[in-house]
């Protein structure tokens, strides 16, 4: 999947030119103060191109990469008072 804004520089998944854009969208519409939080793929080498290329980022999720073994997971809000509200690609499954 990629953002429709990135299509042309053919960027996939979090990297600092969507971020920027995200923070330059919320801060058009008075959201100065919601934080950003970047996870998925994130070790040392990316948090530091993150930083180097000055990417306003709150907080970095780093999880599996200073962890031994298979430990990756996601886990996702997909439904709320029994609507669904899931992002594309993910869906509500009953786990019993």
């Amino acid at each position: 999947m990629i953002d429709e804004s990135l299509k042309k520089r053919k960027l996939l998944g979090v990297n600092p030119d969507l971020i920027k854009l995200l923070r330059k969208a919320l801060d058009q519409e008075g959201f100065q103060y919601v934080k950003i939080i970047c996870s998925g793929g994130f070790n040392e080498e990316k948090v530091k191109l993150f930083e180097k290329e000055k990417t306003p980022v709150d907080i970095y999720g780093i999880g599996s990469s200073i962890l031994k073994g298979s430990n990756d997971f996601t886990a996702d809000i997909v439904k709320v008072e029994n609507k669904l509200i899931s992002k594309v690609g993910r869906k509500f499954k009953l786990i019993k």
